[in-house]
């Protein structure tokens, strides 16, 4: 059985998604998108987490482009267009509970 906290993030991330997924469209700056999923993770009673939502991914994982972050520490002022790919899986809040442990749990 997997910790309560733990389950609370996984919910929480899967929410953050979600609400990111049900606003994120051309035309945003990457802080924007970034901001909607930060506010989610927030809103579910989380600290903000201290790196960028996502990124753009082209022929590499990391392939230039708009990053989905924070306005002041990345190079997310760039605005999103039609037929980009944007990667969303840094979405995550902190517990006691590490990720690997985590994911023992759940493979076991």
């Amino acid at each position: 059985m997997l910790p309560k906290d733990a389950v609370d993030c996984a919910n929480a991330a899967i929410n953050a998604v979600g609400a990111v997924m049900a606003k994120i469209k051309p035309g945003m700056r990457g802080y924007e998108v970034d901001a909607i999923g930060r506010q989610s993770i927030i809103d579910s009673g989380f600290p903000p987490f201290p790196h960028a939502t996502g990124h753009q991914v082209g022929l590499e994982v990391h392939d230039g482009g708009t990053t989905l972050g924070p306005k002041k520490r990345y190079s997310a002022s760039g605005i999103l267009r039609k037929n980009e790919i944007y990667a969303l899986g840094r979405l995550f809040c902190r517990t006691a509970i590490s990720a690997a442990q985590l994911l023992k749990i759940m493979c076991s």
